[in-house]
């Protein structure tokens, strides 16, 4: 490729925002360990989050939450996860979502992990209400 055609993609300086983090793990939730690897969707002023959360002293605890915001900075998260290991593939845990809108449609790309089938699989689910997942 010809020097003269290569593009520089860099995005320029990142810094942390002075209110970082802006979630953090609670005691006695289905988060009380860990929450980590978001992905984010702005939809109708609305900020839906979704995560990757662990609980304490649960071996198998990798599940995915949802918070929502109006400003992008203070969350709300839901009390329960929408997305729990219910299948053998995903028997350790569900995580690392990434999240899209078609339509009225959501489409969650995630990773089951079942250390017997090796590290990890990508799955998919859809739902038109970011909380009963098929």
């Amino acid at each position: 490729m010809s020097a003269a055609i290569v593009r520089n993609w860099s995005f320029g300086l990142f810094r942390r925002h002075e209110s970082n983090p802006i979630l953090t793990p609670q005691p006695d939730t289905f988060y009380s360990k860990a929450i980590y690897n978001p992905c984010v969707l702005l939809q109708d002023s609305t900020y839906h989050l979704l995560f990757r959360a662990e609980a304490e002293g649960d071996p198998c605890s990798g599940r995915i939450g949802l918070a929502h915001s109006q400003n992008g900075m203070h969350f709300t998260i839901e009390p329960e996860p929408i997305l729990v290991p219910e299948h053998e593939y995903e028997a350790q845990g569900c995580e690392d979502p990434r999240l899209v809108c078609f339509g009225d449609t959501y489409v969650l790309t995630y990773v089951g992990k079942n250390f017997r089938y090796g590290e990890g699989h990508i799955c998919l689910a859809t739902s038109t209400v970011l909380r009963r997942w098929l």
